[in-house]
């Protein structure tokens, strides 16, 4: 199902642990995800990266930097699942092509944050969800979807799929050749809503 780009693909032993601390299934499928994802949308998407001896600090454990590089590529993994399903459900729409670009209509991160749960060490694999909330930016006319929130899960293979971190992170959407805020157009609000 398109609803959980990523997710059929991550590591069994995190997939148990998913499933263990779920807190519903998927509206689209059988596949049960976190409860901090939204339950008007899909399930989001994952990603899926090593950690690497460098990654860790003089405390012997993950850097707390290094949270935000995974989030960091969750994001743009999710922005590209979201920008590949808009050109299929309008394929006359031509911004999609510079909504990672900084060019046109496109992404903005406006804040970010943290929660640590548990620290990480070398060896390990971690797998990051990520899911988004729409609201509407009450400044354009109609409710268009101006901004919304990213929330992120870090879990880790080594630690049996425990889960050792959340975020969030606020995007606005941004016109950047006037450098203005701007709203989704209506085939990636739709792919949004759809991948969650």
């Amino acid at each position: 199902h398109k609803c959980c780009v990523g997710l059929h693909h991550i590591p069994a032993m995190i997939a148990s642990a998913l499933s263990r601390v779920a807190a519903r299934p998927c509206s689209r499928c059988s596949l049960r995800v976190s409860a901090g994802f939204s339950s008007t949308s899909g399930c989001g998407v994952s990603s899926t990266a090593t950690l690497h001896w460098g990654d860790m600090d003089a405390f012997k454990h993950l850097n707390n930097t290094a949270y935000f590089k995974h989030f960091e590529t969750a994001r743009i993994t999710h922005f590209e699942a979201i920008v590949a399903r808009a050109r299929e459900l309008d394929p006359s729409y031509a911004g999609a092509e510079d909504f990672l670009k900084g060019e046109g209509i496109g992404p903005i991160l406006a804040a970010t944050s943290c929660r640590y749960r548990r620290p990480c060490v070398y060896p390990d694999k971690l797998t990051t969800t990520s899911s988004i909330t729409l609201s509407t930016d009450g400044t354009h006319d109609g409710g268009e979807v101006g901004r919304f929130v990213m929330q992120y899960n870090i879990y880790s293979e080594a630690q049996e799929g425990a889960l050792v971190a959340t975020g969030e992170g606020e995007i606005v959407i941004l016109d950047y050749a006037t450098n203005t805020k701007a709203t989704l157009h209506p085939a990636m609000e739709a792919a949004v809503r759809e991948i969650g």
